[in-house]
C-alpha cells in the first residue's frame, strides 16, 4: 500500500517488486540522464519530491517530480511518445515535466504515474521488467497492466504542512 499523503518526498517502487525503486542512472546529476529501476541499493538518487503545481494542460491536478539528489525534473519527450524518460533542467512551466497521479482503485493502494500532456501514457519499465538498470519510459498500455502500478513510499514519514487541528469553541 502506498503512503501517499500529498506533496512530499517519496521513493517510487514497483508494484511487482517493492525493492525496485526509480532512480537516476549512475547517480551523476547529469542533464538528460536516464532513469532506471534499481533494487540492489537505496540512496538519495531514488528519492523524489512531488510538488503540486495546480491544474494544467490535463485539466487535472498536476505535479512536478524532482529528484532529491540532483534537483532535476522527471521529464518525457515532446508529444509524450513511447520513449525513455530523462531528468532535465527544463522550466517547471514546461508541460514535459508535469505528471498526474491516478489511483488504480483496485484495493492495492498503487498509483499510475501519467504524463500530463497525454493521460494515456503511463510510467513503466521497458518490457515491464524490474531487473536492475531497466530503463523507464512512458507507454500507452492497459490500465490493468501491473507494470504501470507504482507504490509511493514516504521517505521521512513527516507531513510537510502542519495539521492545525480543530478550532476552539467561541
Amino acid at each position: 500500500m502506498s503512503d501517499w499523503i500529498g506533496p512530499n518526498l517519496y521513493r517510487i517502487t514497483s508494484y511487482k517488486d517493492r525493492k525496485a525503486a526509480v532512480t537516476e542512472t549512475a547517480n551523476n546529476k547529469a542533464e538528460d540522464g536516464g532513469v532506471v529501476v534499481r533494487a540492489s541499493e537505496t540512496n538519495r538518487a531514488d528519492q523524489w519530491q512531488f510538488v503540486h503545481v495546480g491544474t494544467g494542460v490535463s485539466n487535472k491536478e498536476e505535479f512536478l517530480i524532482i529528484n532529491r539528489f540532483s534537483g532535476l525534473y522527471l521529464t518525457y519527450t515532446e508529444g509524450a511518445p513511447q520513449k525513455p524518460l530523462t531528468v532535465s533542467r527544463l522550466l517547471p512551466a514546461d508541460h514535459r515535466t508535469r505528471w498526474n497521479l491516478a489511483p488504480t482503485r483496485n484495493g492495492t493502494g498503487a498509483y499510475r504515474i501519467v504524463a500530463a500532456q497525454n493521460n494515456a501514457m503511463m510510467l513503466v519499465t521497458h518490457g515491464e521488467v524490474t531487473a536492475d538498470e531497466s530503463y523507464l519510459q512512458i507507454w500507452k498500455g492497459q490500465a490493468g497492466s501491473k507494470g504501470t502500478w507504482w507504490y509511493l513510499e514516504l521517505v521521512d514519514g513527516t507531513l510537510q504542512s502542519a495539521d492545525i487541528g480543530k478550532a476552539t469553541k467561541p
